[in-house]
């Protein structure tokens, strides 16, 4: 590939990370939680965040190719388990889409007109709009869409970062923390299964370091760009979601919380009482802007992977079909049109929180599944001698070191799927048993259907 083509430096390559992973609709999720939201963060951050980008560099840096995390798993285990590892992260993202589109309704909704949010029908149609509009978008190429994560990273999720980070310690500054519910609660939670629950949704929003890989090939000197991109990514990440969650808690008290719109809900609320709504909207523009950019990233990056693991199983070759701008449109039309289908839960479920919770829960527990699989990818690259000095970045210590981070990740990807299983406390399900049984139902159809496709796939290449 030319450098004309390799576009994409360390900043680019960060805003595209920050974009994927701090979306801040899943910070109510977590202000919802109280104090205990800092212990869950740090868990999370120390369990997951860190390994995952330490992986993330040391892997992309060393294999600079667009099939992402497929690439990784294939040269480590074969193509079957390359191609089990990029189902798991196509389809967790294909589930996502519906949450994270309903992110952006609440928050257009709450700023320009609370009451549609009494009207799931409206909210239907129009994350079924979003979806296929930002599919067809994507159609345009990497070039393009690039500008959007970036443009979306700045200014609709950092910019939004601060200001409700600016808040809260206007709040602070204002009241003090004797108003608060959580002021004078304790760090560490009782951990139950309902608040354990939570820990799945933390490592859901803190994966997304592996979607630069998918963009490998646009990358300018990637031996060094991927390390210093994420290690950026990681600060900004981690920074802003501790303190983004602890500015809506002094704002707004947990349990009065919106968990699918709580940081419009912050914005709104303040900005009223300082007579000043317009600031509102103005805040509500850019949050939408930043979530269109993160979800078509999203859209985007997998969708790159899963073509390439398609077209190296030799399947349905009509899918893997690309544009003239290398684009998947195929696999992107098919992605829009599952998500489509999961949009109706929105309107079969009686309340929108518990049908946003249970997608949230569904795309969470795929990733660390998919983490796993990361995460022993690298182990076995290093007993292997796969990863050579001097051509990339390298997780310090030796193969002790890198057992470590990996051993790390592993473990928390576990517990937090088990943990999963789970109806959050702050929910308040009627019956947690039924809740399982759909999780767990859910989760066995999804993990059966690739080992279903390449049986099909293996029969059909011996005829």
């Amino acid at each position: 590939m030319t450098s004309k083509t390799r576009t994409l430096g360390s900043f680019a390559v960060a805003m595209i990370s920050v974009s994927a992973i701090l979306n801040l609709r899943g910070l109510p999720i977590m202000a919802a939680q109280g104090m205990h939201a800092i212990f869950f963060y740090l868990l999370g951050a120390i369990g997951f965040l860190l390994p995952s980008a330490l992986v993330c560099a040391e892997l992309a840096s060393h294999y600079p190719e667009d099939g992402g995390i497929y690439c990784w798993v294939r040269r480590a285990f074969g193509m079957k388990t390359g191609f089990v590892a990029m189902w798991m992260e196509w389809i967790n993202n294909v589930i996502a889409f519906p949450a994270s589109i309903s992110s952006i309704f609440a928050t257009f909704a709450i700023a320009f007109d609370p009451s549609l949010l009494n009207h799931p029908l409206i909210l239907f149609f129009s994350i079924l709009a979003i979806l296929w509009g930002l599919s067809f978008f994507n159609f345009l190429g990497i070039r393009i869409t690039s500008r959007l994560n970036i443009i979306g990273a700045l200014f609709g999720t950092i910019v939004p970062g601060l200001v409700i980070l600016a808040l809260g310690l206007w709040d602070w500054h204002a009241h003090g923390f004797q108003t608060q519910a959580w002021s004078h609660g304790p760090l560490m939670p009782h951990l139950s299964g309902g608040s354990l629950a939570v820990f799945v949704s933390v490592l859901g929003a803190f994966s997304g370091m592996q979607i630069t890989a998918f963009y490998a090939r646009s990358i300018r000197n990637p031996q060094k760009t991927f390390p210093r991109a994420i290690l950026l990514a990681t600060i900004i990440v981690l920074f802003l979601s501790i303190a983004g969650v602890l500015a809506i808690d002094l704002v707004i008290p947990p349990q009065n919380l919106n968990i699918v719109a709580g940081v419009m809900q912050c914005f709104h609320q303040f900005f009223i009482a300082v007579h000043a709504p317009f600031l509102s909207d103005i805040l509500a523009l850019l949050l939408i802007l930043g979530m269109l950019a993160s979800l078509s990233a999203w859209i985007s990056g997998p969708a790159r992977g899963f073509q390439i693991s398609l077209t190296d199983m030799k399947m349905s070759p009509s899918l893997v079909k690309t544009n003239a701008r290398a684009v998947p449109i195929k696999v992107l039309i098919l992605q829009a049109i599952v998500a489509s289908l999961l949009t109706l839960m929105f309107v079969c479920f009686h309340s929108t929180a518990q049908a946003f919770w249970i997608l949230i829960a569904l795309t969470s527990q795929f990733t660390v599944l998919m983490y796993c699989l990361v995460f022993a990818s690298a182990l076995r690259l290093r007993i292997q001698r796969k990863i050579q000095s001097g051509t990339g970045y390298k997780i310090p210590g030796g193969l002790i070191g890198v057992g470590l981070v990996t051993g790390l990740g592993i473990l928390s990807c576990v517990a937090a799927f088990l943990f999963g299983m789970n109806p959050p406390s702050s929910l308040h399900w009627q019956s947690p048993d039924s809740y399982r049984f759909t999780l767990m139902l859910t989760d066995l159809c999804i993990i059966a259907l690739p080992f279903v496709i390449l049986t099909h796939q293996r029969k059909k290449n011996k005829k």
